[in-house]
């Protein structure tokens, strides 16, 4: 949407007779008691980033003219504070003794990108580290799975681990049209997780693999018994402590490879291979752009928004909820705050995290001339603070405005001013 187009909607709902630089009545026709003319002022440029122009300020006048005069004022101010706009000095204007209108120009800044990204997840530098352990290897038996319901029972400990391998069986087939590749046809089926644990007791491994055990006598019996599904889950420490955690809902445990030797002069510890088996579910589930089946779940403590709470106590099922309403939580200084030190930074929390880009669509304006400060504006590890850091003191007794135009990593939008004076 051009300048233009946003002056022009953030007016409209003022229902007054309005132009574009200048205002010409119809042929033989009067000029309306009372109307409005809006242009462009200036238009300069404020942020480049990545060898772009990234934000840019228009400063916009728009005249007010009523031959009943100034006393009643329409919602000018209203309307364009709401569409992003931020107020500037008004000035009344001579009046005009041929068309008998009184007039006021009122100035406004607006604030806007220049280059339209699509907003998308940026990764934590954690989210990158390598996995360095393996540790809380937990199933729980899979009770029912339908295209009506997904349930499954509480988690228990399986076994200590000590390596998990995760292979997707997939399939890619290859059409070929005018003697060449035309397109690949790609699909994905069971993933084989390979588990290699120190020793597993004998009820555990009965249960998982559908055997028969005696708790009276303490054996199993292997009688070749079909295994229950059962849902899968573990984590994989990363190097740099964070943990990224995995559930599978659904899949078989295979009896497990044993391997046995003679005890020499140095003991060879002999570990048990288990192979588990994971398909998706039945159940489709609501995962937000679409319903569909899944396989599994994976987190990670260094992505945004991600809490483990609960990992290992219940089994992780999808789910997708609104997210809070973009908001304000704080700023520093509060607005309409006054005796602000000069040499003090300014901060912006919000609720929900930003998108990296976030830093473009803020800016520390002098009203009195519509300028914007120099400084850095940083946005900090939780995506959720920015601070605008001055690059020299500011003019002592002078009012400041804070403007922003954010949207977070959901796509929701806020715009808003953060007005304070200092000492």
């Amino acid at each position: 949407m051009s300048i233009w187009e946003t002056v022009e909607t953030a007016l409209t709902g003022l229902s007054l007779a309005k132009a574009a630089s200048f205002y010409q009545a119809a042929s033989g026709a009067d000029l309306p008691d009372e109307f409005l003319v809006y242009f462009l002022i200036s238009s300069l440029p404020e942020l480049h980033a990545d060898d772009d122009e990234a934000m840019r300020s228009w400063r916009m006048q728009i005249s007010y003219y009523n031959r009943a005069g100034l006393a009643t004022l329409p919602g000018i101010d209203a309307a364009m504070t709401a569409a992003g706009f931020t107020r500037g000095p008004q000035h009344e204007l001579p009046y005009n003794t041929q068309t008998r209108h009184f007039g006021l120009a009122l100035e406004y800044v607006y604030l806007g990108r220049i280059t339209v990204r699509k907003e998308k997840h940026m990764p934590n530098a954690g989210e990158y580290k390598s996995k360095i352990g393996l540790d809380s290897l937990y199933v729980a038996e899979v009770t029912a799975d339908s295209a009506s319901a997904y349930t499954a029972g509480t988690p228990a400990y399986l076994a200590p681990a000590a390596e998990a391998t995760q292979e997707p069986t997939t399939s890619f087939e290859i059409q070929y049209a005018d003697d060449q590749p035309f397109d690949v046809n790609a699909s994905e089926g069971d993933t084989k997780i390979g588990l290699t644990v120190t020793n597993i007791d004998l009820a555990t491994l009965a249960l998982i693999t559908g055997r028969e055990f005696d708790a009276v006598s303490g054996r199993m019996f292997d009688n070749g018994g079909i295994p229950p599904y059962f849902a899968l889950s573990f984590r994989s420490m990363k190097s740099n402590g964070s943990y990224r955690y995995y559930q599978y809902l659904k899949g078989m445990f295979s009896m497990p490879k044993e391997d046995t030797a003679t005890k020499g002069e140095k003991p060879e510890p002999k570990t048990l291979e288990l192979t588990y088996t994971a398909i998706k579910t039945v159940y489709e589930w609501d995962l937000g752009a679409i319903t569909d089946s899944v396989k599994r779940i994976v987190g990670d403590d260094d992505t945004i928004n991600f809490d483990e709470t609960g990992w290992f106590s219940q089994v992780q099922v999808p789910s997708v909820s609104a997210p809070a309403a973009l908001s304000l939580s704080s700023s520093v200084p509060t607005d309409g705050a006054t005796g602000i030190s000069v040499s003090a930074n300014q901060t912006l929390t919000f609720n929900n995290a930003l998108p990296a880009s976030a830093i473009y669509n803020v800016a520390l304006i002098l009203p009195s001339d519509g300028s914007v400060v120099a400084g850095a504006i940083t946005l900090d590890a939780t995506a959720k603070i920015i601070t605008i850091n001055p690059t020299s003191n500011l003019s002592a007794s002078t009012a400041y405005l804070i403007v922003y135009n954010m949207t977070d990593i959901y796509g929701q939008h806020l715009s808003g001013a953060v007005n304070f004076t200092t000492a």
